[in-house]
């Protein structure tokens, strides 16, 4: 008997945590559908860090060095002359601050570092995260040829027909 009530208990507990989550998803779904908190999404700008800040800065070295095992090459462990080179501003919900770096690596190499800092794209799109690449180490186009992932593009892609 004392079992039965004991997973009754644990049921009735799921069920609650499972329904606040549901809630709480829906709250994020109708955030998220209602777009931009304005019409040229600079207000989504003004919560990301500045490529120079230290979160910015830390987030990018964070992420080389996670990949460095997959990519069997060196990775950064600073950043110097750090400068924005772009903002992607617009009424897409994918604001992102776009950062270039000459980054030192573990071999005392010096290369070009691209970062790009987005928003909603933490953890469960609540925050923001940090994508890198440092040119001429990405032998598998992880972020496109040259960085190009992360990299601010002025021009459209593009279109290949026949390929």
């Amino acid at each position: 008997m004392r079992q039965i009530e004991t997973v009754r208990k644990r049921a009735a507990f799921f069920i609650g945590f499972l329904v606040a989550v549901l809630a709480w998803g829906g709250a994020v779904l109708a955030a998220d559908l209602a777009g931009p908190r304005s019409g040229t999404g600079s207000a989504d700008i003004l919560d990301l860090p500045v490529c120079d800040s230290q979160a910015a800065v830390s987030a990018a070295l964070r992420m080389l060095k996670r990949a460095e095992p997959v990519y069997r090459s060196a990775y950064a462990q600073s950043l110097s002359d750090i400068v924005e080179t772009g903002v992607q501003a617009d009424t897409t919900r994918l604001t992102a601050r776009f950062c270039a770096a000459d980054g030192v690596l573990n071999d005392d190499t010096v290369r070009r570092i691209y970062y790009r800092i987005g928003q909603r794209q933490g953890f469960v799109g609540l925050s923001w995260n940090v994508k890198a690449c440092i040119l001429g180490l990405d032998p598998w186009h992880v972020s496109g040829r040259d960085c190009r992932v992360v990299r601010i593009s002025r021009q459209p892609a593009p279109v290949l027909i026949g390929r």
